[in-house]
């Protein structure tokens, strides 16, 4: 079975699911993960993300996303091939996000992003929305209790704007993550 998107591996961690086995991961535990940072730029979002996974920071996560606007669609071969969703939106994406946070913890959770096939990853200073697109990434995430461990290995495209928080302060929000498996 392909686990081939970090929602789709979300999907089939928490429901129980899943038949392949991958030997253990090193790293992973939580440790040097980087910094969190402010999202004032579309790649300080993108790195936080990475930052959240890898310190299972539900929270921290959920104020990344647009809680309006935000939608993730998943990759065509995975909607056909594994019975998904064509997409969903901020409830589910957060939900799934802290049941898989919960049920494995930091320690258990390994996200490397590879921003080299992105280009320019900085916006102009009057743009308020911006595309990072062509993100390598790849997802380990080890279920001790079954010892399995799912890999997700992938490109996605994100779609982030920019517009004032509740604070006054102008910063960015992802608004459109879709998982690219398959081109």
């Amino acid at each position: 079975m392909r686990k081939a998107i970090i929602p789709a591996a979300i999907l089939i961690i928490v429901a129980g699911l899943g038949c392949d086995l991958f030997s253990i991961p090193p790293g992973g535990d939580g440790d040097d993960q980087g910094e969190w940072q402010e999202p004032l730029t579309p790649r300080a979002v993108i790195e936080d993300i990475q930052w959240c996974y890898n310190n299972a920071n539900g929270p921290f996560y959920s104020i990344l996303l647009d809680a309006d606007n935000f939608v993730f669609y998943f990759d065509p071969w995975d909607v056909q091939h594994e019975d998904l969703p064509i997409s969903w939106l901020y409830d589910d994406e957060v939900e799934a996000t802290q049941n898989l946070f919960d049920k494995v913890g930091a320690a258990n959770i390994d996200l490397t992003l590879d921003f080299s096939e992105s280009g320019d990853t900085e916006p102009g200073t009057y743009d308020t929305t911006f595309d990072i697109p062509n993100v390598r990434y790849s997802l380990l995430v080890t279920v001790t209790e079954e010892d399995i461990i799912y890999k997700a290995e992938a490109h996605a495209n994100f779609t982030l704007s920019k517009f004032q928080d509740n604070t006054g302060l102008m910063r960015w929000w992802l608004t459109i993550w879709s998982d690219k498996v398959t081109w």
